[in-house]
């Protein structure tokens, strides 16, 4: 063999091996990016993206804040952002049509749901891949319910950017006329308190009313108050899958439901002839009530002068500290199996979490009303501490929890009638009982038909108290 053709073959040997070792680098490379979490544009996508986002609470002002430090990183993503305001009573019903039809140009890329809409929605999202956050960096990052109430089985499908939930609203001045300096931490207290803070005039008419409790369609959050009771008093609300209830039976059940009532039927400390509890509360003749946090903004907006605070809500009172139980009540976004750009959606998702992103959100937001929201990471609750109206929260953020009810809007429109029309009934235990077994009897034909469901017109309407959140008029 001559010299040129040694040369030829080595020559060629050089040529195929580097390309061998080019395409073994270039592999890993793209497989590193792809299971990589960052704000990086070059390892998202290098051609413009416009990614669908539907919101509801921020304006377009507030969410541009985040839209515009995430653009400074990701040059050829675009955040097109929508607040839901519009639709926002018909909200769940719009969007469930829109997800049905399954055309990804109608659907957003990301989308904003209830807590309690987690599994009636789950079909229709996508799971937060490991690469964004792990089920353990989940369990690490947010507060306990996030994984509690927005997984399914070892899946979770959206996460929040606020964390929400009841707290006891309370008239300072109210309670200090009364030689009360703060709120009962336990429900035995409470009632008490309540009595003593209600006042009656000679016919017996309530005038100032001490606590919103007992009637069912004039206290905006009484499906979440008596869930509250319930599960601190040990009822077992479900099955563990969700696909039938135990309530109707267990005795804890119905005692929460008695106690609940008796602020109508026995202590008096409210009737449903009342105004709304939130009205009351604004006008300054309602000593306590029960409300997310968000409610707060509405109230002073409506009496800039009246002095109340919020409180971590009452326990039973021969338990201990670490076996709280309080409501989560909050919204979080997932992205849209339909979606075409997954991938860009969930790095706007992950960005959107961050600490930074939650800081600069609520910065913007408290320029437009009381305060932004407060956070759903762990590692930021800290420093809420000090801020006006937070102190209870960081408390019950971390013992937040809600039950496997699928469709609250159904579930809560039949505890409200049911309880409302056998309101006296209630008054005895055996009454009690007979009312929560008839609730659970309807609540099991909403949870075995959860496949069967029909899916509402955009036109319809649903109830859920945590979309009613008008101004109020005083």
């Amino acid at each position: 063999m001559d010299s040129e053709k040694v040369k030829k073959i080595i020559i060629i040997s050089v040529i195929v091996v580097a390309v061998l070792v080019i395409g073994t680098v270039a592999a890993i490379l793209i497989a590193n990016s792809r299971n990589k979490s960052t704000n990086d544009p070059s390892l998202v996508t290098t051609k413009p993206t416009t990614i669908r986002v539907w919101g509801l609470w921020e304006d377009d002002t507030t969410f541009s804040s985040i839209i515009d430090a995430y653009k400074t990183k990701n040059p050829n993503i675009t955040i097109s952002y929508k607040n839901r305001e519009d639709v926002r009573q018909n909200y769940k019903n719009t969007l469930k049509s829109r997800l049905e039809e399954g055309n990804s140009e109608q659907v957003p890329d990301i989308f904003i749901i209830h807590n309690t809409w987690t599994e009636e929605f789950s079909k229709y999202m996508t799971p937060i891949p490991t690469n964004i956050y792990s089920s353990s960096q989940i369990q690490s990052t947010f507060v306990p319910s996030v994984y509690q109430s927005l997984s399914v089985g070892e899946s979770t499908y959206s996460l929040p950017i606020g964390y929400d939930g009841l707290g006891l609203y309370y008239n300072k001045k109210l309670l200090s006329d009364k030689g009360i300096t703060l709120p009962a931490t336990d429900w035995d207290k409470f009632k008490t308190d309540a009595v003593k803070l209600t006042l009656k005039d000679s016919s017996g008419k309530i005038v100032v009313a001490g606590a919103a409790l007992g009637a069912m369609s004039n206290v905006d959050f009484s499906f979440e108050i008596l869930s509250t009771l319930m599960m601190q008093n040990g009822a077992t609300m479900t099955d563990a899958n969700g696909t039938v209830t135990t309530f109707g039976t267990d005795t804890a059940a119905a005692s929460a439901l008695k106690y609940y009532a008796d602020f109508t039927n026995t202590n008096a400390t409210w009737d449903k002839s009342l105004p709304r509890d939130i009205t009351m509360f604004a006008e300054g003749r309602l000593a306590m009530m029960f409300a997310p946090l968000w409610r707060a903004d509405s109230i002073k907006k409506a009496n800039p002068d009246l002095d109340f605070d919020i409180a971590a809500i009452p326990q039973l009172a021969d338990i201990s500290g670490t076996k709280r139980i309080d409501y989560a009540d909050y919204w979080s976004y997932g992205v849209a199996s339909v979606s075409q750009n997954k991938a860009q959606a969930f790095d706007f998702l992950k960005y959107l979490t961050s600490k930074e992103a939650l800081n600069t959100l609520s910065s913007k937001a408290s320029t437009v009303r009381l305060f932004g929201q407060f956070p759903s990471r762990s590692d930021m609750l800290s420093d809420q501490t000090s801020v006006k109206y937070f102190g209870g929260f960081t408390k019950m953020a971390q013992t937040g929890q809600t039950w496997k009810m699928y469709d609250k809007e159904s579930v809560s429109e039949i505890f409200k009638t049911d309880i409302d029309a056998n309101i006296s009934t209630t008054s005895t235990l055996s009454g009690a009982q007979n009312v929560m077994g008839g609730i659970a009897t309807k609540v099991n034909q909403i949870l075995s038909n959860k496949e069967g469901k029909t899916v509402v017109k955009e036109s319809s309407s649903s109830s859920n108290s945590s979309l009613n959140q008008d101004p109020l008029d005083l």
